[in-house]
């Protein structure tokens, strides 16, 4: 029996996004965590937003580099989703209009922009507004 964790599906979205959750996000990184305090304010998800490093990500399948490169979507104790497809299922637990802005964003063609726009905010973050040196994922990290 492999003890492997089951890759996350990129392309799935079950019908019902608003089950909250927790956003597991990088609490090294200043961006990311000023990106989640204005989330909070601003969005007010019921979702809770969460540094990884405060989670024992172990029994949850997670390695250290899947949190360092994108934010980790969990509800009752398993990962759904990782990326924007996280951000997404985050934004469907805030209240109006924000989910039907999920829905839009999870359709075919968005869910592959929103894929690749978070792909390239994670990989530089650095650059970005707010951030530090810390924010920075190291290439061994990226993959």
């Amino acid at each position: 029996m492999s003890t492997e964790r089951a890759p996350i599906r990129r392309h799935a979205y079950p019908e019902d996004m608003s089950a909250s959750g927790i956003l597991l996000v990088d609490g090294d990184c200043a961006f990311c965590m000023s990106s989640a305090a204005w989330a909070r304010r601003r969005i007010r998800p019921s979702a809770e937003l969460v540094p990884w490093q405060s989670v024992d990500i172990a029994p949850l399948g997670l390695t250290e580099r899947e949190c360092q490169t994108a934010v980790q979507w969990v509800v009752d104790g398993r990962v759904e989703a990782s990326g924007g497809r996280a951000v997404c299922r985050a934004l469907a637990t805030a209240p109006h209009p924000w989910p039907a802005i999920a829905r839009l964003m999870s359709r075919p063609g968005a869910a592959w922009l929103v894929d690749r726009c978070y792909e390239i905010v994670a990989a530089n973050r650095q650059r970005l507004p707010g951030s530090t040196d810390a924010c920075a994922v190291t290439p061994a990290a990226r993959g």
